[in-house]
């Protein structure tokens, strides 16, 4: 996956403005910046048609409103790759992508620790 990180909500905006994408999926950790993730969620998918949003969650978290899928901190990248493989292609057995399919994805990374 390209990934392009984003460390403050004014970041993820900017980010969006530049380059509206298209964009797979955005990794967003829970209480980032302040920001209520239903609410950010929405404004993502507003901006970004078609992009999931994954909750990077505390351990045991559950579901998160806002989140098409939640990812337990700390990660684990064989889980986490697998969820999103899942995640980006609905009703798919989780994969691992080759290179090639990797870098045909991109990926927001929202986490301010």
């Amino acid at each position: 996956y390209e990934a392009h990180p984003c460390t403050t909500p004014a970041g993820l905006r900017e980010t969006l403005a530049a380059d509206p994408g298209p964009w797979a999926a955005a990794l967003v950790a829970t209480g980032f910046g302040g920001t209520d993730l239903a609410e950010l969620g929405a404004e993502l998918r507003a901006r970004a048609p078609g992009l999931r949003v994954v909750a990077l969650a505390a351990l045991g978290s559950g579901t998160v409103e806002g989140a098409d899928a939640v990812l337990s901190k700390p990660l684990r990248t064989r889980l986490a790759l697998e969820r999103l493989a899942a995640l980006l292609a609905p009703g798919a057995e989780p994969v691992v992508e080759t290179p090639a399919a990797a870098r045909e994805r991109r990926v927001l990374l929202v986490e301010d620790n």
